[in-house]
């Protein structure tokens, strides 16, 4: 009995998301149900992706950065005549 590679577990990396159109035509040719780490493989054809929106972690990163790099309003006392009198 010959045994066969029976599915594909694609991790999220660099080297593979380069190749995305390949390795999943690859595994569709092949019959082989695969799992990918990044949503692109899906989007590419893929069976499916199961892991962290890369895009949204960045974006949340980027303004988390850019907020705490202005201090926070509410630290600021009101000067004497402002508004709030």
């Amino acid at each position: 009995m010959e045994k066969r590679v029976q599915a594909l577990v694609v991790f999220p990396d660099g080297m593979f998301q380069s190749q995305t159109a390949q390795i999943v035509a690859l595994a569709a040719r092949h019959r082989l149900p695969a799992v990918y780490g990044l949503r692109e493989f899906a989007e590419a054809g893929g069976l499916i992706a199961y892991g962290a929106n890369v895009a949204t972690m960045h974006r949340e990163l980027s303004a988390s950065l850019v907020q705490s790099a202005w201090p926070d309003d509410s630290a600021v006392a009101p000067t004497a005549g402002g508004s709030g009198d």
